[in-house]
């Protein structure tokens, strides 16, 4: 009888330790499947940021009322970029990435430049919230990358070296967004076939400037 007993009690704690484990897969199967919808913005179409955050918690985050633009974009060797804009790479690129490849770090080659029309058209928040550019990473399959923040303080002075801004109601402002590709780490080719993208907002809707087309 004790051993029935005992047997029982150990069917039954696999069994609830079955159902609990069950459970959790169900859970994070069921998380995963839940991810953000994505909404692309073609060059030249107005992108509502909307009530869209990056992150899920604190009021900072305000950038309802934001419109941005994407004006243009385009994949640059990097000398082609300093020499569009008359910039000389100790200038404008900080001194690890001046010299030559050296093995410990990718050697940045080319710029994928992203022009960008951001127009507060309903946001009262003027000072208090708006919008950071360090979340705006470049996206494509399997691959993400920033800008080059040297190039942006350079060509964007009006931010004095911040990269969080707000407009003042009614008001709009052009930026210009050099994002730092290798050639090790990817080729241009391929980048240009992964549809790249700068994200604007996570959740809950990922909105996405569509680079090309």
């Amino acid at each position: 009888m004790k051993k029935q007993k005992k047997r029982l009690l150990v069917g039954i704690l696999l069994l609830a330790a079955a159902v609990l484990c069950g459970g959790r897969i169900y859970a994070v199967n069921a998380s995963a499947q839940k991810a953000p919808p994505s909404v692309y913005y073609a060059k030249g179409e107005e992108a509502g940021i909307g009530k869209n955050i990056f992150f899920l918690y604190g009021d900072s985050e305000r950038m309802d009322g934001y419109v941005v633009t994407l004006t243009d974009a385009e994949l640059l060797p990097l000398d082609t970029f300093l020499a569009k804009y008359n910039l000389h790479k100790e200038d404008a690129m900080p001194q690890e990435l001046q010299s030559e490849k050296d093995g410990t770090m990718p050697v940045i080659d080319y710029i994928y430049e992203v022009d960008v029309h951001v127009e507060n058209q309903a946001n009262p928040y003027v000072g208090e919230a708006g919008i950071d550019l360090q979340q705006w990473a470049l996206l494509a399959t399997n691959y993400t990358t920033q800008c080059q923040w040297e190039l942006f303080n350079v060509l964007n002075p009006s931010l004095q070296g911040s990269t969080t801004f707000s407009l003042n109601l009614g008001t709009s402002r052009d930026f210009v967004l050099p994002y730092a590709v290798s050639s090790e780490t990817i080729s241009p080719e391929s980048l240009l076939q992964k549809s790249p993208a700068v994200i604007l907002s996570q959740y809950p809707v990922r909105n996405l400037l569509a680079l090309t087309a």
